[in-house]
């Protein structure tokens, strides 16, 4: 499997998790647990945590969709790719404004895991329509690209990934296997 155990920037905290709980001002102990839970890589607490917090009628939108996140990001890495597509979809079903983007992306990445690469490439395109600087979603979009047997749209998305980022290693061992080199 290519670099897609690196997409959630080394599946650790991302950033629209971080910025999603961070602009809700959580500093909660719950919050602050579910943090320490995830750098120790205790997804299920992650998951009780997440949980326990989301059942509180008070929760604001904001609030619910850092826990939403955080708990979608907690089921990717334990492997529970249907429970992280849905907290992704009900995390996107908030506004989320600049950070819609990387939550799209995610959720394309946990298809892309899944198996799921034509839905992962729908996701890549909508996070690339929102943002399209970031050349992670271009890479994995290649990738699904590439999966499908459409090799001169992988090596465009590779190309440009390389274009908005030169000199990534992982980047261009891709295209050079995406190219059959």
């Amino acid at each position: 499997m290519h670099r897609i155990g690196r997409g959630l920037r080394g599946l650790g905290l991302t950033i629209a998790t971080l910025w999603l709980l961070q602009a809700a001002a959580l500093a909660s102990t719950q919050s602050d647990q579910a943090f320490e839970a995830y750098r120790q890589s205790d997804f299920n607490k992650v998951i009780e945590l997440c949980n326990t917090a989301l059942a509180d009628p008070a929760l604001d939108d904001i609030k619910k969709a850092g826990f939403m996140h955080l708990r979608g990001a907690a089921r990717l890495r334990l492997g529970d790719y249907a429970g992280a597509i849905a907290d992704y979809d009900a995390t996107l079903a908030f506004d989320l404004g600049d950070l819609r983007a990387g939550v799209l992306w995610e959720r394309g990445l946990t298809r892309m895991l899944s198996g799921d690469c034509p839905e992962a490439i729908k996701d890549y395109d909508a996070a690339i329509a929102a943002r399209s600087d970031d050349g992670e979603y271009f890479a994995d979009r290649a990738r699904c690209r590439s999966r499908m047997g459409d090799r001169s749209g992988a090596i465009a998305d590779v190309e440009h990934a390389l274009q908005i980022r030169p000199g990534v290693q992982e980047w261009i061992d891709l295209l050079s296997a995406v190219r059959g080199e």
